[in-house]
Order: structure tokens, then C-alpha cells, then sequence
């Protein structure tokens, strides 16, 4: 998207754009880390009210909420990176990814407090990098075989059954 398109859609002159970003990198970094603000702090405070949810009740909900979030800022959250090159060395501490990862974490240390923190780092990682992609692959094709409450569904049978193999790992804190 050129800084022209970017004024146009503002409303406002190229030359007042440029008084507050030096280019298009400095637009996208901006747009970029507000759909990640944005995105990260509803995430946390729906991870935080599921806190005391069992998993089958609180996956559900974070899915659905995940993929509304993702649905709501695609473009921000799941093409900019891309079109953008510059925008991924600087955006990585600030990278949407980081800050669901821990939420993730936080999610399964409060559901399976005797889990080794490795092994959750490792679960989380999975899970946040299968749960991004099959929301960013659903909203970039759109197939007509899958509704959204059906890929919401398909997420959550993968996160609850994935999440419940850390019960394998009970007790291996110490290891």
C-alpha cells in the first residue's frame, strides 16, 4: 500500500502524513503495533476471566475470541508483516505471536501447575503456532466446505485434546 493510498484513506494530505511518519515502514510499524496492543490486551484479560474455567469450557471461548480477534485486524495482524520486509526485524519483540505465546503459558501453568515449565513452553509453542495458522490459513482461503463455528470447533478438539497430554507430564516439574 503506497503512503498516497495510506493519506487517501486517512483523509488527510500526503504532506500531514508525513509530519508524524518518516515512511511507509514507520506507517506500518504504527498500524502494526496497535492491532498487536489491541489484539494482545483483549487475549489477556479473556485468558485471565478463564483462569478459573475448566479447559473444556475455556478453550471454546478463547478460540472463538481468537479468531474474532484475527478476523477483526487481519490485515494488521496476519499480512502487514509480510508485505512489509522491514517491518519483521523490527516488530519481532512486539510480534503478536510473543505476547499470545504467553498467554498460552500462563493458561496452561494455571491449568497444570505440576507440568515441568519446558514442557509447557514446548506445548504452548505448538499450540499458538497450529491455533495462528489454521485461523490465518481459514481467513486467506475462506473454503466454502468449513463455516467459522466449524474451524472454531476443529481448534478447540485440537487444543483441549493437545492441552489434555499434559497430564502425561504431571509430577515432572522436578525433572
Amino acid at each position: 500500500m503506497s503512503t498516497n493510498r495510506i493519506a487517501v484513506k486517512a483523509n488527510i494530505s500526503i504532506g500531514s502524513l508525513y509530519q508524524y511518519f518518516a515512511d511507509r515502514e514507520a506507517i506500518a510499524l504504527a498500524v502494526y503495533e496497535d492491532a498487536c496492543a489491541n489484539a494482545a490486551l483483549i487475549m489477556k484479560r479473556m485468558t485471565l476471566e478463564s483462569l478459573g474455567s475448566p479447559v473444556e469450557v475455556s478453550v471454546p471461548q478463547l478460540a472463538a475470541r481468537a479468531f474474532e480477534v484475527f478476523e477483526k485486524d487481519r490485515y494488521a495482524l496476519l499480512q502487514l508483516i509480510n508485505e512489509v520486509p522491514e517491518l519483521r526485524r523490527v516488530a519481532q519483540p512486539i510480534s503478536l505471536e510473543a505476547l499470545i505465546h504467553r498467554n498460552t503459558r500462563m493458561f496452561l501453568e494455571q491449568h497444570f501447575p505440576d507440568v515441568a515449565r519446558p514442557v509447557i513452553a514446548r506445548k504452548s509453542y505448538v499450540l499458538d503456532k497450529c491455533v495462528i495458522g489454521v485461523i490465518g490459513r481459514h481467513l486467506d482461503e475462506r473454503p466454502d466446505f468449513m463455516s467459522k463455528d466449524q474451524v472454531i470447533a476443529e481448534i478447540t478438539e485440537f487444543a483441549t485434546h493437545y492441552a489434555s497430554t499434559l497430564s502425561r507430564h504431571r509430577n515432572a516439574a522436578s525433572k
